[in-house]
């Protein structure tokens, strides 16, 4: 494949990511926090709910550089507000995420974070607001349980 074959795939796939990210404005979404968000540069959600618990797995690919970064784990909920705690090896702090509804009929999730800088990228980031596309798929759900990226 050439350079400019994989450009233009790229940009493709890009065009067709953001046209689905757009589509998902204009449908009413479930008011659960499971299902797959987009923020649409370039950071995907998924949140599963197992046996009363909830999963999450996030992952961010941002900038002309592609900067990764990825996080999972179980979400602590309390009523409209869910956050997720661990600590990077050698950290002095904790790294926290928390995920607020913004309350409006688009199903965005606002995602926040402190002390993340462990687990991405210098020019990637988690902070942003995601918005709802639709269903976890039944092979998507085993990998949010368990925590696998791909």
């Amino acid at each position: 494949m050439s350079d400019e074959q994989a450009r233009l795939e790229m940009a493709a796939s890009l065009t067709e990511s953001r046209v689905e990210w757009l589509r998902a404005w204009q449908t009413k979404q479930s008011g659960d926090w499971e299902g797959e968000y987009r923020d649409s540069y370039g950071g995907y959600l998924q949140v599963v709910k197992e046996k009363g618990e909830y999963y999450f797995l996030l992952q961010v690919v941002r900038g002309p550089s592609f900067h990764l970064g990825h996080l999972a784990g179980k979400l602590r909920v309390n009523g409209s507000t869910a956050w997720f705690e661990t600590q990077a090896d050698g950290a002095e702090e904790a790294t926290w995420l928390t995920f607020v509804p913004t309350g409006d009929a688009s199903s965005r999730v606002r995602v926040v974070s402190e002390n993340a800088q462990y687990f991405h990228g210098a020019r990637a980031y988690f902070d942003g607001e995601y918005l709802r596309l639709g269903e976890v798929s039944a092979k998507d759900r085993a990998q949010v349980i368990k925590g696998d990226f791909e």
